[in-house]
């Protein structure tokens, strides 16, 4: 038995000797000991101590499942000034990515209309101007929201230090990670 779970030749056997393993531990419903809830502990530490320098606005900007979080601060905590910014800014990055430049003709006026008529991005006025001519005047082009999501961006990395302190990313912490409050305090997580 030992030369099966041990030996690196074996892993198919391996493989599935640890899968009956799993099966008996989850039909006979055993508990956890307090060792390996701790070490289980311990490995989502670790883990986020690896990552935790590059858990930047980037970061939450690009993953779907971090967005969730900061999604549910700014609609909270700013409904009325930027509960549309990740979605605008999600919207201008598939924008971006439109090959056929007859599309942004197309495209251009639902990400108006969507986003910025609303005021919920945190865009300018004078930037939403640039963006209603262009619009209008049929001349969108694949930069035509690039000031506008830059500005979107700058926005949301000055946000992201409060978003740090909020129960949104004790909440990020707790889902992602599996790290309570009283953990995140004892190990700095938040910079």
């Amino acid at each position: 038995m030992n030369f099966v779970i041990d030996s690196p030749v074996n892993e198919k056997e391996r493989a599935i000797l640890h899968g009956a393993f799993e099966f008996v531990h989850t039909v006979a419903r055993f508990q956890p000991s307090d060792e390996a809830l701790e070490e289980e502990r311990e490995l989502h530490r670790l883990r986020y101590e690896q990552v935790k320098d590059q858990l930047t606005i980037t970061e939450f900007l690009s993953s779907p499942n971090y967005q969730h979080y900061l999604q549910s601060y700014l609609v909270s905590e700013h409904p009325m000034t930027y509960a549309d910014s990740i979605g605008f800014y999600n919207a201008v990055s598939g924008y971006k990515e439109i090959s056929n430049s007859s599309m942004f003709n197309s495209r251009a006026p639902g990400i108006l209309r969507r986003y910025l008529v609303r005021g919920r991005t945190g865009v300018g006025d004078d930037e939403l101007a640039k963006i209603k001519a262009a619009v209008d005047e049929k001349k969108a082009n694949r930069r035509t929201f690039n000031a506008a999501a830059e500005e979107v961006f700058q926005l949301l990395q000055g946000l992201f230090q409060d978003f740090q302190s909020s129960i949104y990313y004790t909440h990020f912490l707790k889902d992602i990670f599996h790290i309570h409050q009283d953990e995140k305090l004892s190990a700095n997580q938040v910079s």
